[in-house]
C-alpha cells in the first residue's frame, strides 16, 4: 500500500457545507452490478482507500442465489428528474472567483459526482447510516464497554504501527507526527470509528434477533438427482462445508456455503423461507427447489421471535455477535430498506 494523499474529491466535500444532499435509500450502494460492495480502509495519515471485497462476507450475490431475486434496487442510481434540472440550474454559493467570474459549489460538486462516483456514494452511504444511527439510538441507548473499546483500539493502534514500519520505516507516532497529527488524535479517531461500528453492528444484529432469525449454511445445485447424492453424504456423516465448497454453484461456496442471517421476508420464496425457519439448531433439511436450483440446508443457530427491549436482549445479542460476529453489506442495507418510512429522505439535487 502507498502512502496516498487525500482525494480531491473529498477535500472538495469537506468544504460543500452549504448544499444540500439527495439522501435515498435507492442511491447510496455501490456502482450497479458490483457483486460486492467496495470497503474503505483508512491509512494513518487520515486518507481512504478502496479496499478489495472481504471474500468471506457472504454478498448480495448469495441472497440472489438462494432466493432468485433481481438485483437489490439501492445499488440504482435515480434516474434525473426536472426538478433535479431545476436545482442543478439554480445558484449556489460562490466558493471561488476568476476575476469576476463566480465558481458555484453546486459546480464543483456535479464535477465531484461525474469524476468520483463511488467515492461519492461511499461519503453519502456513511452519512445516511450514521445520522439513522443517531436516531435510532436514542431509544436504544447502546454503550459499547469501555473494556472492549480500549482494546480495539490497541489492536487499532498495533495495525497502524505495522503499516507505518513496514512501508516508511518509522514508529505511527513519528509518521503522524510529519503529517501534524498526534498519537492521541489517532486514538480519538479510532474510538468514533470502533463506536461507530459495534453499535451498528449491534443494532442490526438486535433488529435481527428481535423479529426472528436463523443463520445457515446451504448448498445449491441444479439437479435432484445431485442434491440427492449430496444429502445420503451428509446423512452418512460427510462434512457440509467441504461439500459446499466442492459442488455448491453459488457465490457462498466460498465461505462453505454461510449466509447472511436470515429474518422473515428477506428471502423472496416463501416456501423456501417456510422450509428454512422450521429447521431446529443443527438439522439438516431435505431438498429444497427454488428457482435457482435444489437446496441443502443446516441451521447452526436460531432466535426465535421476541419483543424484549434491548437492554433485555443485550446479553443475547453480545453472545450472538460473539459467534458470528461478521455482518455484511447485504444485512445493513436490509435493515436500512426497512428504516425507509420511519425516516423518509427528501431529494435536493
Amino acid at each position: 500500500m502507498s502512502n496516498i494523499r487525500q482525494p480531491s474529491a473529498l477535500r472538495l466535500l469537506a468544504l460543500l457545507g452549504c448544499f444540500s444532499l439527495t439522501l435515498v435509500f435507492s442511491g447510496c450502494a455501490a456502482a450497479p452490478g458490483a457483486e460486492q460492495t467496495e470497503q474503505r480502509v483508512e491509512q494513518p495519515d487520515g486518507t481512504a482507500q478502496i479496499a478489495q471485497p472481504d471474500t468471506t462476507s457472504p454478498s448480495s450475490q448469495d441472497r440472489k442465489d438462494v432466493e432468485g431475486t433481481q438485483e437489490n434496487p439501492r445499488n440504482a442510481t435515480p434516474a434525473p428528474t426536472p426538478q433535479l434540472a431545476e436545482t442543478r440550474a439554480g445558484k449556489s454559493a460562490v466558493m471561488l472567483k476568476i476575476s469576476d467570474n463566480p465558481i458555484h459549489a453546486r459546480e464543483i460538486l456535479d464535477v465531484i459526482i461525474q469524476r468520483h462516483r463511488k467515492i461519492f456514494d461511499q461519503v453519502v452511504q456513511d452519512i445516511l447510516i450514521k445520522r439513522v444511527l443517531e436516531m435510532e439510538n436514542a431509544s436504544y441507548d447502546i454503550q459499547i464497554p469501555e473494556k472492549q473499546l480500549q482494546a480495539d483500539i490497541l489492536k487499532e493502534v498495533e495495525k497502524a504501527e505495522g503499516y507505518a514500519q513496514v512501508q516508511y520505516q518509522m514508529s505511527i507516532a513519528k509518521l503522524l507526527q510529519r503529517q501534524g497529527r498526534s498519537i492521541d488524535q489517532f486514538k480519538k479517531a479510532a474510538r468514533e470509528k470502533i463506536v461507530y461500528q459495534l453499535t451498528l453492528h449491534r443494532m442490526v444484529r438486535f433488529d435481527q434477533l428481535r423479529n426472528g432469525a436463523v443463520k445457515v449454511r446451504h448448498i445449491v445445485v441444479k439437479s435432484p438427482e445431485k442434491a440427492e447424492l449430496l444429502l445420503g453424504k451428509i446423512r452418512q456423516g460427510a462434512d457440509f462445508i467441504k461439500l459446499a465448497k466442492q459442488h455448491s454453484i453459488c457465490p457462498s461456496r466460498r465461505v462453505g456455503g454461510l449466509l447472511p442471517m436470515l429474518t422473515p421476508g428477506f428471502l423472496a420464496d416463501p416456501e423456501v423461507e417456510k422450509k428454512v425457519f422450521k429447521l431446529r439448531e443443527g438439522q439438516v433439511s431435505g431438498i429444497v427447489q427454488s428457482k435457482r436450483g435444489y437446496h441443502l440446508f443446516r441451521a447452526l443457530y436460531r432466535h426465535q421471535k421476541s419483543r424484549k427491549a434491548y437492554a433485555t436482549l443485550e446479553p443475547v445479542v453480545a453472545a450472538s455477535l460473539e459467534r458470528y460476529p461478521l455482518i455484511g453489506d447485504v444485512e445493513i442495507n436490509y435493515w436500512l430498506d426497512k428504516l425507509r418510512k420511519k425516516y423518509p429522505l427528501e431529494q435536493h439535487f
